[in-house]
């Protein structure tokens, strides 16, 4: 019986009997400073001493909030708290004796704003869910201007984000980019197969210049083009236009029937498809690659180059739906304000007008009179 443990087949560190722990415990009063209107103002628990750990030791330096409204009795004050710490007990009631404030934190008012911090009244933890708000209150829109290349100016709207703080709405604007149907651009349904894709470059009040940045065909048009019995041609490019734009181009062509042609299929042999090939890459190189991006915009738009391509392919073999299928746009040269106003230029009214009244004799060229001398002596 003198070593219990081995009997009982325990080990020395075993699991002790836990007990209640409010039974070492005992209750101290609170007494609040003088500025406050009631001063008994609540209880604390605390461990008996026990050793050397003392009670008033632990309790020194414990810091309290209560709510304003408790202390002075006024329900007005329910959003102020109040806080403090205790530092020494009085020797009239011995162990259980009240706390007074002499020094560290002084009891205070603090202001707080009202719903401010509502995870303390709440009980939730610092990344609590946050009320989901309304987010297009805090954005506002912007028009959307094309360049003067496409006969609607005024193609549409975008939303943003209000400036705040260092997010500033035109920074996040600037290189966003647009799809826009042609038909609209152009006011014209004959288009509507093409899309063009715009990008915002500078934001000038309300207004957002943009650029052309690429175009494609719309997906059923594509579908509809390819059919069997007939050849598909592709080919694509990569040419730099005088403005210094990379804009790589990509074609596409099918095989024609003859007229009166008996033959099911009209497939091409792959000797000519090289040749037509070749051909494309020569004449978009050359259509591109002499003209500036705004031109290039023009050409697109009436497929002037497919036309092109059609007639010189053929004597290799005749072509039908001859379409740039893509435009993009690669790189871009160094961002210049004053072309991109230039592309936006509207003429409103400066191109000037014509003259009311013909020229005066006397404010005639000196060259254009003499000319006309020369002329008159000659008869």
């Amino acid at each position: 019986g003198k070593n219990k443990r081995l009997t009982k087949g325990g080990k020395k560190g075993g699991k002790k009997k836990a007990g209640d722990p409010f039974l070492k415990k005992e209750w101290y009063d609170i007494k609040a400073p003088s500025v406050f209107s009631v001063r008994q103002c609540g209880k604390t628990l605390v461990t008996r001493t026990q050793g050397t750990k003392i009670a008033s030791e632990q309790l020194k330096g414990r810091v309290l909030e209560l709510n304003l409204a408790d202390l002075n009795n006024d329900e007005d004050q329910a959003y102020k708290k109040a806080q403090g710490i205790w530092a020494e007990t009085s020797s009239a009631r011995l162990g259980r004796s009240r706390f007074r404030i002499t020094r560290g934190i002084p009891w205070q008012a603090v202001a707080m704003a009202v719903g401010k911090n509502k995870r303390l009244t709440k009980g939730g933890k610092k990344g609590g869910k946050k009320k989901a708000g309304d987010p297009f209150l805090k954005k506002e829109w912007y028009d959307i201007k094309a360049p003067s290349v496409f006969s609607v100016r005024q193609c549409g709207k975008t939303l943003v984000t209000r400036t705040q703080g260092t997010k500033i709405a035109s920074e996040q604007l600037k290189g966003r980019v647009l799809e826009l149907n042609l038909a609209d651009l152009n006011n014209d349904e004959d288009q509507a197969y093409k899309k063009v894709r715009l990008c915002i470059e500078e934001v000038q009040g309300r207004n957002c210049l943009t650029d052309f940045h690429g175009l494609t065909l719309t997906r059923d048009k594509l579908n509809s083009l390819v059919r069997k019995w007939h050849t598909m041609i592709e080919a694509h490019v990569d040419v730099k236009t005088t403005d210094g734009y990379v804009v790589r181009l990509f074609v596409i062509a099918f095989t024609k029937r003859r007229q009166d042609q008996v033959k099911t299929n009209c497939y091409a042999q792959t000797a000519q498809i090289r040749k037509i090939r070749k051909k494309m890459v020569e004449i978009m190189t050359k259509e591109a690659g002499t003209v500036q991006l705004r031109e290039l915009v023009k050409k697109l738009i009436p497929e002037s180059i497919g036309k092109e391509i059609e007639k010189q392919t053929q004597g290799i073999f005749p072509l039908k739906d001859v379409l740039i299928r893509k435009v993009k746009i690669i790189k871009k040269p160094k961002f210049d304000i004053t072309k991109l106003m230039e592309l936006h230029g509207d003429g409103d009214g400066d191109a000037g007008v014509e003259m009311v009244r013909p020229e005066a004799e006397e404010a005639q060229n000196l060259l254009t009179a003499d000319v006309k001398a020369a002329e008159e002596d000659d008869e």
